[in-house]
């Protein structure tokens, strides 16, 4: 068997066409290895609703992502990333930046657990007028993942667990996120071309009025 390292730089262009949403183009620039010890660095942008919306109804995004593995020990991955969103959805119009950094950990084959500190500065306009927030949080996240691929999976299941505790500063609210959801897998047959494939998903936001709550976290 013969191995070679991948080219440390990979670049992705991908359009899409659809007659409702217009034409959506994204990109993303990746540098593998940057220092040596397999670091990663990655650059990503968007524009969608091309041709179905005028200029200054379309939706942008980009963001830039480093990843460090082996940070605390081998099962260790450090994260940092910055990213800004300009999106009008149906319901409200939103503008954001955010800053977030942490730490992954595999447990072992199966789980994984994560922690991170993000600052997220928004402005964002709904029904209840407009609104400017300052929210810092701390995502805490749990998965218990046994399928067989993570690409195809024909069996197993994978379950998640996520809080969020939030502060707005420039408005005094504290709130939690609670998420929860599972997927489950069943090949029907020993070719497994056909796989029965079921999703649940729970959520509750907890210590603050829907007003005092961004509409993008909704």
């Amino acid at each position: 068997v013969e191995v070679s390292e991948r080219k440390p730089h990979h670049l992705d262009l991908v359009g899409s066409l659809s007659s409702t949403d217009g034409l959506d183009l994204k990109g993303n620039w990746e540098h593998r290895n940057l220092f040596g010890p397999a670091e990663k660095l990655r650059i990503d942008g968007k524009i969608s609703g091309i041709g179905s919306n005028d200029l200054s109804q379309l939706n942008y995004s980009a963001g830039v992502m480093f990843e460090k593995p082996g940070v605390v020990g081998p099962a260790s991955k450090f994260f940092a990333g910055v990213n800004t969103v300009l999106e009008h959805p149906d319901a409200y119009d939103h503008f954001s930046v955010k800053g977030n950094t942490g730490l992954s950990y595999e447990l072992d084959r199966q789980q994984t657990v994560s922690a991170e500190v993000a600052l997220d500065y928004s402005k964002i306009t709904d029904s209840f007028g407009k609104h400017t927030y300052l929210i810092a949080s701390v995502p805490l996240r749990y998965v218990y993942d046994n399928r067989d691929s993570r690409l195809n999976p024909t069996t197993g299941f994978r379950a998640l667990a996520y809080a969020e505790p939030s502060y707005d500063i420039l408005n005094g609210a504290a709130f939690v996120k609670l998420r929860g959801e599972g997927s489950a897998y069943q090949s029907l047959d020993a070719a497994s071309k056909f796989v029965l494939a079921e999703r649940v998903a729970i959520g509750s936001i907890i210590g603050a009025g829907l007003q005092d709550v961004p509409a993008d976290r909704r």
